[in-house]
């Protein structure tokens, strides 16, 4: 009796370590998603493509899996490239705010996002370009 109840606590003992083990999306990994923010300029009422370019010091956030809020944010580089590196696995959505070309949404702001998901250490996603408006 004693010998059974002994394996069952060392039995749920390797349990738990193995949950606690578990990584979940977020820093300390080995993975990276990079990308592009592409900005086209638009007249004062986006009736008008004027110039296009890309993206110098956009803030690009990330949220890890299903949080609500985001968990980190990037500000591109001269030439529009953002990078999230020592990622673990995991579902990530990354995002920017653009500004809103329909006139439907009252602060002037929409959001492009990407969800993605890291499925092996050491990989590396890139992400198609992220193009947004501005005026």
């Amino acid at each position: 009796m004693k010998v059974s109840a002994i394996k069952i606590l060392i039995f749920s003992a390797i349990i738990i370590l193995f949950q606690a083990c578990k990584k979940d999306a977020g820093p300390g990994g080995t993975s990276k998603i990079t990308g592009k923010v592409y900005v086209k300029e638009y007249n004062y009422n986006f009736t008008e493509v004027i110039g296009e370019h890309w993206a110098q010091d956009e803030d690009v956030f990330i949220v890890y899996d299903d949080n609500t809020v985001y968990n980190d944010k990037f500000a591109t580089s001269y030439d529009g490239t953002f990078e999230f590196k020592y990622l673990n696995k995991g579902k990530y959505t990354i995002f920017v705010y653009s500004k809103d070309t329909t006139s439907l949404y009252p602060t002037g702001d929409v959001i492009v996002s990407r969800e993605v998901e890291i499925t092996e250490n050491g990989q590396t996603i890139n992400l198609d370009d992220i193009v947004i408006a501005n005026n």
